[in-house]
């Protein structure tokens, strides 16, 4: 069976599906107001020759009628064809057509032993169908009736239905009568009965609604008593918590003696660090005098073909020396002020042992720089523009030519010095980043230096001309949200939370005061929090108290987590400091932390403030930072925000390397940057007959366009006909392409179409987008302006996310001690990387 549907009072329409050699077909029509029965006409030629004639039935609108087998045989034919159906309408005194249908027959090789019924045969179906629906109309007045019965009887038993059912059983009766007297309008009759009684039934269900009801006020009051039973047990778990308290303030007794000895113990502690110094830096110039050697035995045993990467390891050893010195002081420096920290918590005491290692750093840093004084003198670390550290020449800021004992030809400098780390404070240092969310882990709360939004256009599925997919774009709603935040999502309220073969739920809503001291394992506390369909977080907890347990669960909504049964997905883990979820749809996540199970009363868990959660992006816990609120910046995006993935010259890259042409909001230059042309109009489109000696059956079709991008195949992207790259002339297929850049044109072809009209109907919302010749600019508004200069970020840690899962780019002050941080880091990497190579 195939489908042809009417819109908006057309006159015509199309129909695909059906294949030659077909039989027993049918045609559905939808869109219209046809009788009963109906005659239809069908014929192969459109203006000439004899039709042959159908009855159609029709019921709830819908009208259906036999396709002539012999029209589907059609031996005379040897590539796709059109049947023409037309609806006619007739009584006693007139006959007029009033729609027209073509119908798009694909030719096939004829099936061996093919025989299908006479179209007699089918005719005499045609016939029975229609008495079959006479039969029906008479068996539905008798169902009125009996209809008409049990409304009477429902409305005696009902108090409260009795006005509704005395006037159902009324219009029953006059539908009798009226299907008594006209025949013809029987159709019709059985519609309005089968409503009444409906209706009807609609009074009776109301019956017992009202019992169900009763039964669900009585439950109702059984829920209350239990809730009493339930603020009974809370009150008894009140008592023990006050009990549980009292034996703690005894214990806190016992652990100030205990701390009083650990004052001591940290004490010992940095005074043996203290005393380590001299041999870990001593250790570490070993380490790169080794390494040296190292790089000059490898050049002895390969040769001349290993003396340019050793000249490289050279030049970086120079500043190896610089980061052993840093990871040297940085190593005592964080030990010593680890150390001094907790003894200071507990006594203040231990202040001359921390000025006792800046001198120590002083030192170290002496020796340093009388080994290497000579070698570096009068150099400067140069941050280029591709990220590599290098050591210059401060005033030239170019290297001369080094030798091969150790140093190598200086590149020119592309980039702004940062600083000399001996001599000046440094400048700013501006970091770029892209990505639809953006973890900036250098950030030194500043306002941003620039922040670009991007677009992209998706489709879920091939389109065809039958089964047209929608262009999504970023921003379609009308709108993007930028949001700039911290890495910790958790916020809000605490809950109280139990759980149940692993799967925490949210127990009851009361207030969470802390300390507390759940009654058995399962219990504990958690947050709710929001997430994104398809993303990776990580929960953890610093400085946990014992017995813990660790545990995400998605659900739909906060009412759903009430339950385990209405989960989506879950994780969990037993004193594991960190636990992995992805989440699978738009839901909200229950972070919970409780007792360790064993038998469900000897390992309690205190929750406590001490403890610190943190929910982030990504598969990697990392150092706990508080919650930070977002700051929101909306961009208006009325159209959407559209782009096209191709091979080359993109304005943005996403993760997968995929590169894009796409619209983009300019917030730096306070501009909207339109690349891609839109249309939505059918009728812009014209005709382009194929070459006789090439495309004698078939026809391609054109839209104009002024400002489209000129180079050959540009993609573009369809909603009902897939890109391809194929030449003007000569490929068969349904597709749309753009092969013709100087005729400014968008072509498009669907197999078995030649005319106009036809190609019309076949796509009438046809959208197409495209990649523009020239970019257009248009101002945005003094709101957003003044919304994105208001932005900063926040240190150490910002992430930035929007919800269109749009890409984006932000440059951004970094700060400056985390930044050079990262580049000696990365630097002795390279070196070691350098040395194995050699090695």
């Amino acid at each position: 069976m195939i489908t042809a549907v009417f819109t908006d009072n057309s006159d015509y329409t199309r129909a695909t599906g059906l294949w030659q050699w077909d039989y027993g077909q049918k045609l559905r029509i939808e869109g219209l107001t046809l009788p009963t029965a109906v005659e239809i006409h069908f014929a192969l030629t459109e203006q000439s020759g004899d039709a042959i004639t159908r009855v159609g039935t029709t019921k709830d609108g819908v009208t259906e009628v036999a396709i002539p087998d012999s029209l589907l045989e059609n031996q005379a034919v040897s590539a796709s064809y059109a049947i023409y159906a037309w609806i006619y309408l007739a009584d006693k005194t007139s006959g007029e057509t009033v729609k027209r249908i073509s119908v798009w027959v694909k030719c096939r090789p004829k099936p061996e032993g093919f025989d299908a019924p006479g179209d007699a045969e089918l005719f005499r179906d045609a016939i029975a169908q229609v008495n079959a629906s006479a039969d029906r109309a008479e068996a539905a007045r008798e169902g009125a009736e009996a209809a008409k019965k049990a409304a009477e009887a429902t409305a005696g038993k009902i108090e409260g239905e009795i006005a509704g059912a005395g006037q159902i059983a009324e219009q029953v009766k006059q539908d009798a009568a009226a299907v008594a007297k006209d025949k013809q309008a029987v159709s019709q009759m059985v519609t309005e009965t089968t409503q009444n009684a409906q209706k009807a039934a609609e009074s009776m269900q109301a019956a017992e609604n009202s019992s169900t009801a009763a039964k669900e006020a009585q439950k109702a009051a059984e829920t209350a008593e239990a809730g009493a039973t339930a603020v009974a047990e809370e009150v008894e778990r009140d008592r023990t918590e006050v009990s549980n308290t009292h034996r703690l303030v005894e214990q806190m007794r016992d652990t100030v003696s205990l701390d009083r000895r650990a004052v001591a113990a940290d004490r010992q502690a940095v005074e043996n660090t203290a005393s380590q110094f001299e041999q870990t830096a001593q250790n570490a110039l070993t380490a790169v005098g080794q390494a040296q050697e190292a790089a000059v035995g490898a050049v002895s045993a390969e040769g001349q073909r290993q003396t340019t990467a050793v000249q490289q390891a050279g030049t970086q050893a120079v500043s190896d020396v610089e980061t052993a010195k840093t990871e040297a002081v940085q190593a005592v420096t964080t030990e010593g002020d680890t150390q001094t920290n907790r003894v200071q918590d507990a006594a203040a005491g231990i202040v001359a042992d921390r000025e006792q290692i800046a001198a120590n750093k002083q030192a170290i840093a002496g020796k340093i720089d009388k080994q290497q004084g000579a070698e570096n003198a009068g150099k400067a670390l140069v941050v280029g523009a591709d990220g590599n550290v290098e050591l210059r020449d401060a005033q030239t800021k170019t290297d001369p030519t080094l030798t091969q004992s150790g140093q190598a030809a200086d590149a020119q400098a592309t980039g702004r010095e940062i600083a000399t780390l001996r001599q000046k404070k440094a400048d700013a240092i501006v970091e770029t980043v892209q990505g639809e969310i953006m973890t900036l882990t250098d950030s030194s709360d500043k306002l941003f230096e620039g922040l670009r939004v991007f677009g992209k256009s998706m489709q879920d599925g091939v389109p065809s001309v039958e089964n047209p997919v929608p262009i999504v774009n970023a921003g379609e709603s009308g709108n993007i949200t930028v949001e700039v935040g911290g890495k910790n999502l958790l916020t809000g309220r605490l809950y109280f939370i139990n759980y149940s073969n692993d799967v925490s739920y949210v127990c009851n809503e009361n207030e969470v005061t802390l300390p507390y001291t759940p009654s058995k394992e399962t219990s504990g506390i958690g947050y709710v929090v929001p997430c994104k369909p398809g993303m990776q977080y990580t929960f953890s907890v610093t400085n946990p108290n014992k017995n813990w347990y660790l545990g995400i669960v998605e659900y739909e909504n906060f009412e759903q987590a009430k339950s385990i049964l209405n989960k989506i997905g879950y994780q969990y883990g037993s004193e594991r400091s960190s636990i992995k979820y992805t989440a699978v749809g738009n839901g909200v996540l229950v972070c919970a932390i409780a007792g360790k199970w064993t038998d469900g009363e000897t390992t309690i868990h205190e929750c406590t403030e001490s403890e610190l959660f943190q929910l982030e992006y990504g598969d990697v816990a990392t150092p706990y930072e508080p919650y930070r609120a977002p700051q929101l910046l909306t961009l208006q995006t009325p159209n959407g925000l559209p782009g096209v993935p191709v091979d080359k010259d993109g304005n943005y890259t996403d993760k997968n390397s995929q590169q894009w042409i796409c619209d983009e909001i300019d917030l730096a230059r306070g501009k909207y940057v339109q690349r891609i042309g839109h249309n939505a109009n059918v009728n812009d489109w014209v005709n382009m007959p194929g070459k006789q000696d090439i495309e004698p059956t078939t026809s391609r079709f054109a839209l104009n366009i002024e400002n489209i991008d000129n180079y050959m195949y540009s993609p573009c992207i369809c909603n009902r006909l897939s890109y391809a790259k194929v030449d003007s002339y000569g490929t068969e297929g349904t597709y749309v392409t753009i092969n013709e850049p100087a005729s400014k044109r968008i072509f498009a072809r669907i197999e078995g179409i030649t005319s106009l009209e036809d190609f019309t109907a076949a796509i009438p919302d046809l959208e197409v987008i495209w990649l523009l010749e020239t970019p257009i600019e248009t101002d945005l508004t003094p709101e957003e302006i003044t919304a994105y200069k208001a932005l900063r970020t926040y240190s150490p840690t910002t992430v930035i996310t929007n919800d269109a899962g749009a890409g984006m780019e932000v440059a951004y002050v970094a700060d400056t001690k985390a930044y050079i941080d990262k580049k000696f880091k990365e630097l002795n990497q390279a070196i070691v990387n350098t040395q194995i190579a050699l090695l």
